[in-house]
């Protein structure tokens, strides 16, 4: 590895995970340098390379530096309906859901995105079963990352989350204050985030008549799941039909038509292979909050901070996994395609504040974490 790579990837974690002792420092840094050192980054741009041409027919870029802006660049040069058709095809191929509605260059460039996090992410994945044969994540070094992830969630992330749920309630009491109130968790894996959550707001609000349910179509023992053992909820666990939104599968599984819908999701979206534009369309009918971890220009345009970004998200599930079970990364080591990631774009919600998305970052939390409230989404 050379000098300036190593140099790059090391900042690019710093940039992700702030300082060792200021953000995450339990262990995280090292074990992430870890496996993003046994990337091989010139088979990981030819396998991005192989991609662009397969694809947009167009010969990839050569400059390390430019890679992916350049990539950027090609797909704003294709015309609207060839990128209609190209998304058409592809995405056909690889079960990703976008807008048939918004720009197709758009779209076509969140599915590239997606493409190209997948090649990464078969790269991370080889690197970490690699870090892991020769001993250098420990059990004990995933139990100290998980420390730090269960206090900040705690102590900062939660209180920010759920403070916006409660906010949520309250609005769509005033507004449509005879109806019954659904929480509908997507993604809502074991359910263990949103008894916590569902307590809290039924201490903050006395009385308040909550039905629950949770969207997971990857969840396999559903008997187990606390959304329907503690909070006495309904699991859905199958995908959206066409011209289905979540609101209308959350009214159908409660059996209560005329409810309003509070959707919530924690880091999920980002996992669920689709573009956010589609997502969007999905919940129209409903309020959404969610926690998210958006990417800047930078973690998308340089291939050093894609790869700490994504690094850190299978780092910090394979942790998870250890500390409380599950399958999900581990069964991703051997098939890479289970692990998808598209992250929403910091500048899109931005922008959004002006459609009366609530932004909220919370502060001193690594990587960059956001509360995100689309309060106009219940339209119906």
């Amino acid at each position: 590895m050379s000098k300036s790579w190593r140099e790059a990837l090391a900042q690019a974690v710093t940039f992700s995970l702030g300082r060792p002792g200021d953000g995450d420092g339990l262990g995280a840094h090292d074990a992430l340098l870890a496996i993003l050192a046994r990337v091989d980054q010139a088979a990981a741009r030819a396998d991005i390379g192989a991609l662009i041409r397969e694809t947009l027919d167009a010969k990839p870029p050569h400059a390390a530096e430019n890679f992916f802006p350049a990539v950027y660049s090609a797909l704003q040069a294709i015309p609207e309906p060839r990128a209609a058709a190209i998304l058409a095809e592809a995405a056909g191929r690889h079960a990703f859901r976008y807008d048939k509605y918004a720009p197709a260059r758009g779209e076509l460039a969140e599915f590239m995105d997606a493409r190209m996090n997948a090649v990464l992410v078969k790269h991370l994945l080889a690197a970490l079963n690699s870090v892991l044969a020769a001993g250098e994540i420990t059990q004990e070094k995933c139990l100290s990352i998980t420390d730090r992830i269960l206090a900040d969630g705690g102590t900062r992330t939660n209180p920010v989350y759920v403070t916006a749920l409660e906010r949520s309630i309250r609005l769509v009491r005033r507004q449509q204050p005879d109806k019954p109130l659904v929480y509908l968790s997507i993604g809502c894996g074991s359910g263990r985030e949103d008894v916590g959550s569902v307590t809290t707001l039924k201490q903050r609000l006395p009385g308040l008549d909550l039905l629950v349910a949770g969207f997971d179509p990857f969840q396999r023992d559903a008997e187990k799941n606390l959304i329907r053992s503690a909070l006495q909820g309904t699991l859905i666990n199958r995908e959206l039909a066409p011209g289905e939104t979540f609101a209308s599968l959350a009214r159908e599984a409660t059996g209560r038509a005329d409810a309003s819908i509070l959707a919530t999701e924690r880091y999920a979206l980002h996992h669920m292979g689709r573009s956010p534009a589609c997502f969007l369309t999905e919940i129209e009918g409903a309020t959404l909050v969610s926690v998210e971890e958006p990417v800047t220009a930078l973690q998308r345009e340089s291939l050093a901070h894609r790869l700490a970004t994504i690094g850190y998200d299978i780092l910090a599930n394979h942790a998870l996994e250890q500390r409380f079970g599950g399958s999900w990364v581990s069964e991703a080591r051997k098939d890479p395609a289970l692990f998808g990631v598209l992250y929403r774009r910091l500048e899109d919600l931005e922008a959004q504040r002006t459609a009366g998305v609530i932004l909220e970052k919370v502060e001193s939390v690594y990587p960059a974490t956001y509360v995100i409230t689309y309060p106009g989404a219940e339209r119906r």
